[in-house]
Parts: C-alpha cells; structure tokens; sequence
C-alpha cells in the first residue's frame, strides 16, 4: 500500500499538492461544512467524499463528484473505480466543480454573503448594541 499510497501529513502547500491529482477522496465520519471539498473543487478535481455534515451543501451528487453513505466501503469503492476506468466523467466533474466554485465559493462570495448577514441581523427590530440580542426574526 506505501507503494500506491501517500500520507503527507500537515502541509503548506496543498493548493498545489491538488493541482498534481486527479481525483480528491475523503472518507471520514465527520465534517462540518466541507471546506476541504470546496479547496478540492477549485483545483478542479471531481470530489469522492462520505456524506455527513454539510457536504451535501457542496457537493453535488452526480454533478461535481459522488457522496456516499457513511461507512459504506462498498459504495466508496464502486464510485473511486468508476472515477479511475472513466477520465472523461473525472474531467466533467471536475470542471463542474469549479464552475461550482467560482459560482458560490469564492472567498469574496463568502465574505460578502456573511457580512449581508450581520448586517441583516444588526438592523433588526429592536437590536441592542449591549450584546443582549433582543431581535424578533
């Protein structure tokens, strides 16, 4: 496996480590929002990743990579291969996924759409500046 396989521990620069790869893969328990996906997206590499947390709020099943049960080896399995034998479905996604990102995830996009709601939230009826939010929504 150490043949095929690579665990590079903490890195600087993994914007470039995703620019030498083909297709990003996480099989985990837990994820909150999914940022690791997004980071894979904007590299323009198709997303195989364990459906949990918010990642179906970044992946798109089918379109920019494939989510799968939690724990399901098998699933995981069938989709990697069929990531591997077809270049052409890697390449779609993929370029599906940055399409994705510079649609929704761009760090101007984020930052625009939190600080909307901040705003949103101090102009509310009835809001205190004491940090007692006291606001109806």
């Amino acid at each position: 496996m150490e043949k095929q396989v690579k665990f590079l521990g903490a890195r600087s620069d993994v914007e470039q480590i995703l620019q030498d790869t083909h297709i990003f893969v996480l099989s985990t328990n837990w994820e909150s929002f999914g940022l690791v996906s997004v980071e894979a997206m904007r590299a323009g590499l198709p997303v195989l990743i364990s459906d949990v947390g918010g990642v179906s709020e970044v992946v798109l099943e089918g379109e920019t990579g494939f989510l799968v049960p939690k724990a399901d080896v098998l699933a995981m399995q069938e989709r990697l291969t069929q990531l591997i034998t077809n270049p052409d479905l890697r390449i779609r996604m993929g370029e599906a996924g940055r399409r994705r990102y510079e649609t929704n995830f761009t760090i101007e996009r984020m930052l625009n759409e939190t600080l909307a709601v901040y705003q949103t939230l101090t102009r509310a009826k009835n809001f205190r500046r004491d940090g007692v939010d006291r606001a109806s929504f």
